[in-house]
């Protein structure tokens, strides 16, 4: 039993560590490994204690337990306040009921007995990378969206409203002018601009616009220009229709942006699977 004991306590020394690792991570908090590693100790004495003594009423009561739950998450993680607090043991309570959850499928799916040491260890563990993957998925999309704001294209008093995503590796620029261009689905622009001009745009017949432009159409010939550029792999330089508006509102986590006489171009490309964003932001419009 004093063999068996001490195997015991180990094991739950490295899952309740990994326990209170994951939810440091999650609540993305500044931990130190030391305090963890306490934190850990205490649980697995407790569970060494539960495994030694299993009949004392004391050591199976579910108001201990929530105790010794406390007790760990105050060690492991200094926090300012109450609401701190809580988040950090409603995190940990969520990985424990996840990784928990993960080891009764795989259980069920695979038909497992009665599990012995190595193989709750192995499931546990498994368990444990299943939640650091959603964290770092969570976590880049947090990143993503974080990006995304909403965008206003102001041209003749009319107001374009949509979802832009900033792009850092966007470096389109006219050659020209050398003005940074963003760039809109043709979608956006339906209330604005005529229909025969939105049909050359969704079917990429950049070369015609000029030619869509009739009389009721001629002011927007001085706001039109093409912009040369080339997708990766390509050989030759393709075109992109871009219109010069009178500004652009960009209200992103920084605070509000405005450019004045700004290049959008326009491109009949859906740029977002799910419609997330309809357009992509050069990174200087919040310069």
């Amino acid at each position: 039993m004093t063999e068996y004991a001490d195997l015991f306590f180990l094991v739950n020394l490295l899952a309740d560590y990994v326990l209170l690792f994951l939810t440091g991570r999650v609540r993305h908090l500044l931990y130190v490994h030391s305090r963890l590693l306490g934190a850990a100790f205490v649980g697995s004495l407790y569970s060494v204690l539960l495994l030694v003594w299993p009949e004392w009423p004391l050591l199976t009561a579910g108001l201990l337990k929530f105790v010794i739950a406390l007790l760990m998450v105050r060690i492991a993680f200094a926090t300012d306040g109450l609401r701190a607090y809580l988040r950090n043991l409603a995190t940990f309570a969520m990985c424990t009921m996840l990784i928990g959850g993960f080891m009764f499928a795989m259980k069920s799916l695979f038909a497992i007995g009665p599990m012995g040491l190595i193989v709750s260890t192995a499931l546990f563990l498994g368990g444990a990378w299943v939640v650091l993957l959603i964290e770092r998925f969570s976590q880049r999309q947090r990143a993503v969206q974080a990006l995304i704001f909403p965008v206003s294209i102001v041209i003749d008093e009319k107001v374009i409203c949509c979802r832009g995503l900033l792009d850092t590796g966007n470096h389109l620029h006219d050659p020209l002018s050398g003005k940074p261009v963003s760039v809109t689905q043709w979608d956006v622009w339906r209330d604005v601009l005529p229909n025969h001009v939105l049909a050359a745009l969704r079917n990429g017949h950049v070369d015609r616009l000029t030619e869509c432009f009739d009389e009721s159409a001629a002011h927007w010939h001085h706001r039109l220009t093409l912009i040369p550029y080339r997708t990766v792999g390509a050989v030759e330089h393709a075109m992109l229709a871009a219109l010069r508006v009178d500004r652009v509102l960009l209200d992103c986590e920084h605070g509000p942006k405005q450019v004045e006489r700004a290049l959008i171009a326009i491109t009949p490309h859906s740029l977002c699977h799910d419609q997330r964003y309809h357009a992509i932001i050069h990174p200087s419009f919040l310069n």
